[in-house]
């Protein structure tokens, strides 16, 4: 018997740490990868450019593209902003992703 809630108590654990980040999702605000690649890809647009402004025309096709506007990533910002742990990890993410970039270099970073 202890046998087997030694296994069941380590079976939980292990499903516990495969569900991921205990964060709520928040209705009505895009989803964390949809935030990721929208902002890699503005930042990414940016990065080469001698002013990091993006013209508006530029912004907003990017986001066309991932089917959001610039409210919609200040929305996500406002509903998640206070996770720490959670946005945390997206700035993490974006970073990896834009150091993935094909030529890339160490020198370009994300601006948080």
């Amino acid at each position: 018997m202890l046998r087997h809630r030694t296994v069941c108590s380590a079976l939980l654990l292990t499903l516990a740490g495969c569900v991921g980040d205990s964060t709520p999702l928040v209705e009505g605000v895009i989803d964390r990868d949809t935030f990721i690649e929208a902002y890699v890809d503005l930042r990414a647009e940016t990065m080469d450019l001698p002013d990091p402004t993006l013209p508006d025309e530029a912004r907003d096709r990017i986001l066309a593209r991932h089917g959001v506007d610039a409210g919609s990533l200040v929305s996500f910002v406002e509903a998640y902003g206070v996770e720490l742990e959670f946005m945390n990890g997206v700035w993490t993410e974006v970073e990896r992703r834009l150091e993935a970039r094909p030529g890339a270099s160490a020198a370009d970073s994300v601006t948080r």
